[in-house]
């Protein structure tokens, strides 16, 4: 059967045992997560949460009407072709639920032409996870934040060992295609709606060539392929499409499977299985 997810162990699902600091609730937006955000005395505002995002991101509508004082311009790179134009904004501090999030160096890029049904007013980037241990329930739509020195050691929860660099966060991955296996070091990418994308759909037998990108920059006409599978900790997702990207990143089409546990402060991710564990993934639109 095509596309169902096999645990290579039996591992019991737990609860964790600190008191959240704080329950946020969020909406989905398409396979992502949307959050409601106040800037200091501002309306609530729609941010997207995205661990991609090494600096939280403003759009220049949300800047200006917070009349944030603005630096130096800049570029960066997405999931898209070419260099995105950015600007560096004055410190900020994001106030989600009872959780704040201070944020030293926020960026305002355009997020308008970002492809998704509902329109962003910033994205809660890195601080997020650097600074909570963050529990995302994804089938029951409602994060929880735990102070940062709480402990989650669990034997009875699956964990994998998570690491940062520079303000990205990295977990092994295994990847077949063709019957091989690949280990690779994936970015956790949660403002993607993808399953993983790397190189390696390159070398898939059953390929298709499809519109790629779909985040910052220009998107472009690319190859997807099909895994075998792809295993993270004890679990093995079966027959994944997957887009092509030069850098492996691992978005919400697996995390959505789980209720996942991201300690950064120790250095590790657990993984609670979830309904939609069973899920098939999709075939990308020609």
């Amino acid at each position: 059967m095509l596309g169902i997810v096999v645990p290579v162990a039996a591992v019991a699902s737990a609860t964790p045992t600190p008191r959240p600091v704080a329950v946020i609730p969020f909406v989905r937006n398409d396979k992502l997560m949307m959050v409601k955000v106040r800037i200091g005395n501002s309306r609530p505002l729609w941010f997207t949460v995205d661990s991609g995002a090494r600096h939280s991101v403003l759009d220049p509508a949300t800047a200006k009407m917070l009349h944030l004082r603005l630096g130096a311009a800049g570029t960066t790179t997405g999931t898209g072709k070419g260099a995105v134009p950015l600007v560096h904004a004055a410190p900020v501090t994001l106030v989600a639920g009872s959780a704040v999030v201070r944020v030293a160096a926020p960026i305002v890029i355009d997020l308008s032409r970002v492809p998704l049904p509902k329109p962003s007013a910033g994205l809660l980037g890195a601080e997020l996870f650097e600074q909570y241990i963050v529990r995302i329930d994804y089938g029951g739509r409602e994060i929880r934040l735990f102070d940062r020195s709480a402990r989650f050691a669990n034997d009875s929860l699956a964990s994998v060992p998570l690491r940062e660099r520079k303000h990205a966060f990295y977990v092994p991955v295994t990847v077949v295609v063709n019957g091989t296996p690949h280990a690779v070091d994936a970015r956790i990418d949660l403002g993607s709606g993808d399953s993983l994308s790397s190189p390696l759909v390159k070398l898939s037998r059953e390929q298709r060539t499809t519109t790629l990108g779909a985040g910052l920059g220009r998107d472009f006409r690319g190859a997807s392929g099909v895994y075998d599978s792809v295993s993270l900790g004890p679990y093995r997702i079966k027959h994944v499409w997957a887009p092509w990207s030069e850098t492996p990143m691992i978005g919400m089409e697996i995390f959505r499977r789980f209720i996942t546990t991201f300690d950064v402060a120790h250095g590790r991710l657990y993984l609670e299985p979830a309904a939609a564990l069973a899920d098939p993934v999709p075939s990308p639109a020609s």
